[in-house]
């Protein structure tokens, strides 16, 4: 009877440095897989723990498999890891310099172990402190480089990278702002100057570069001219600047105390205004609002609904420019829209007066009966009827507190009005009652007598507190005929 055969297949670890740990060997098959596997490193000292390579190396690890009643079988195999490519990088790879200005930049990746050398020091040097390379520029102008190397580790290469330095000689760095303003009576310096280094010499010429002082030239009044700022010093090139100064009219002023507004037709509303010139205005909409000046003062009348631009100018003079200003102007009709206007009070002929109280609505009619002997009314429906407005608010008269309506547009009147106000206080026969008859008012019929008291709710324990006469009498010879709004 033979022992069994163990199967055992090991796969060692080959790579490079990484700055990770890695086992030994990177895979191992063995059958039976209960078999017992050992590790050794020198052939003799055997552990069941399997061995470990991080850092840079090359060594031999013995792998043993046994198992009662099997061969023990084993395998040697050679474990490495390689140095990695040296890590080197720079923040910049090239620049330029102006003497006498140095620059720098930073070493990345690995700061240790390294070296820096030039090319040509006449042209520039290089020092490091820390991860930060300065190099300084010589006295002769050209091109050098930089050589930055890393040394080799135990886990890396060594690695250079190069810095090419351009060097360039001196120059002034002049920076000229010319004077380009508005007239305000004062004087101001023809230019701003900056210049690096700040004690390189300034000069100027006001005369196309004929002449030259050290005197900075000064604007005061409306005028252009040129200006040449010259700058100079010993081992740099001079520098120049040409610049046109300039002050100009000033521009106008113009406010308003308002600049918008709104108006409730046909109201009017006014502001002030101040400015460097005299004032006008006018409408962006005259059928909107319709405007007039009277000294600083500018009056907006309404005239229809909607919006409207009110343009005000102050007009140029010797100093100054014109200059303009809007007013935004919103113009409100407050239509009547309600279904009914029975009970409203009337301004008939739109003058702001009220006139009288509502107690037909001819675009619903009217009919009733009102008192027991021969009062039943009735008023037809009408069509293509005025427009109205609200007027004034909260109207308080003897019928009660309410909104007053203005008649707007053309149309059929839409309203029958009773003048809240008697002509005279005296009675009349219905001839000379027409007699009284002006300006669209009539002396009413039996019928319209009986709608005004049925429509208004007027009986006979109230007729009094309306300001009404017991006497009150009309004929039915003129049907029909009544004030109407």
């Amino acid at each position: 009877m033979q022992n069994g055969t163990i199967s055992l297949k090991v796969t060692p670890y080959v790579g490079t440095y990484d700055g990770q740990e890695h086992n030994a060997l990177s895979e191992i098959s063995v059958e039976p897989s209960d078999a017992k596997l050992e590790y050794s490193l020198d052939g003799e000292n055997y552990v069941t723990e399997m061995p470990k390579i991080k850092d840079t190396s090359e060594f031999t690890v013995t792998v043993v498999a046994s198992k009662e009643g099997y061969k023990t079988v084993s395998t040697t195999e050679t474990i490495k890891v390689n140095r990695a490519e040296g890590k080197l990088t720079l923040s910049s790879y090239s620049g330029t310099l102006t003497y006498p200005n140095s620059t720098s930049f930073t070493i990345n990746e690995n700061t240790t172990n390294v070296s820096i050398t030039s090319s040509n020091t006449n042209i520039a040097t290089a020092s490091l402190n820390g991860n930060t390379v300065t190099v300084k520029p010589g006295t002769t102008a050209g091109k050098v480089t930089i050589t930055v190397t890393t040394e080799e580790t135990i886990n890396y290469t060594s690695k250079t990278a190069t810095y090419e330095a351009t060097v360039n000689n001196g120059s002034i760095d002049l920076r000229v702002t010319p004077y380009t303003g508005t007239y305000d009576g004062r004087q101001h310096n023809a230019v701003t100057v900056n210049v690096t280094p700040s004690d390189a010499k300034l000069e100027y010429s006001t005369n196309n570069g004929a002449s030259y002082n050290t005197t900075m030239p000064i604007i005061t009044n409306a005028s252009s001219f040129t200006v040449i700022v010259r700058a100079s010093k010993v081992g740099y090139k001079t520098e120049s600047s040409t610049q046109t100064t300039k002050v100009n009219k000033a521009s106008g002023s113009l406010s308003l105390s308002s600049y918008s507004g709104t108006i409730n037709y046909p109201n009017s509303t006014s502001f002030t205004t101040s400015g460097t010139g005299s004032i006008s205005a006018w409408s962006s909409n005259t059928g909107v609002a319709t405007v007039s000046v009277s000294g600083n003062t500018v009056t907006v009348k309404s005239v229809g609904a909607g919006s409207a631009t009110i343009t005000v100018k102050s007009a140029s003079n010797t100093n100054y420019n014109e200059k303009t200003a809007a007013y935004a102007v919103n113009v409100k009709i407050p239509t009547f829209t309600e279904s009914s206007g029975v009970g409203y009070y009337a301004d008939v002929d739109g003058n702001g007066t009220v006139d009288g109280v509502i107690f037909v609505d001819r675009k619903n009619g009217a009919s009733g009966s009102w008192g027991s002997i021969n009062g039943d009314y009735s008023i037809d429906t009408i069509t293509g009827m005025k427009q109205y407005y609200v007027s004034k608010k909260n109207y308080s008269g003897k019928f009660g507190t309410k909104d007053v309506l203005s008649p707007m547009g053309s149309g059929n009147a839409r309203f029958y009005a009773m003048a809240l106000n008697d002509v005279s206080s005296s009675t009349y026969t219905y001839e000379d009652a027409q007699k009284q008859e002006s300006n669209g008012w009539y002396v009413p019929s039996k019928n319209v007598w009986a709608a005004f008291g049925g429509q208004l709710k007027v009986e006979g324990n109230n007729y009094n507190s309306y300001g009404l006469k017991r006497d009150y009498w009309t004929s039915t010879l003129k049907e029909g005929a009544t004030g109407s709004a």
